[in-house]
């Protein structure tokens, strides 16, 4: 039943836009769920352009080298289910507070997470959860 789950949770992963910057394939890397491209995720997820970086107040953003304060790029989702907490600061404790916290370019795939029903969106995080990070060989 969990695998069922977990394979309909893929499909609405892509039927709800996910896809669009959490690719399944990059080239040859398969599984890694992203684009590893910058971008626009919207005012509310501002930071420094790094991973724990506080907020750069935006009047002092010259537009120089470097992603813009809210900007980010699109991490890899191999292994995110044992990655929490999310987003580049930890405010998400659970994969539907990251998914509901997109903004900007992610925004579109959130409001369609949200309009999912509760047995929709389990799948889909039943999917998440079986991803998993690439083993050593």
């Amino acid at each position: 039943k969990k695998r069922e789950h977990a394979i309909e949770g893929k499909k609405l992963f892509s039927t709800i836009g996910c896809t669009s910057c959490h690719m399944p394939d990059v080239g040859d890397v398969k599984g890694i769920f992203s684009d590893l491209l910058l971008h626009r995720m919207g005012q509310v997820l501002e930071g420094g352009g790094s991973y724990n970086e506080s907020p750069l107040p935006v009047p002092e953003f010259d537009g120089g080298s470097g992603p813009a304060p809210g900007e980010w790029r699109t991490p890899p989702l191999w292994g995110v289910a044992s990655s929490a907490p999310y987003m580049h600061d930890g405010r998400a404790t659970t994969l539907q507070n990251a998914i509901k916290l997109h903004g900007g370019q992610g925004q579109r795939a959130a409001n369609r997470f949200e309009m999912l029903d509760g047995s929709e969106q389990a799948k889909l995080i039943a999917f998440l959860e079986t991803l998993q990070a690439p083993s050593e060989k």
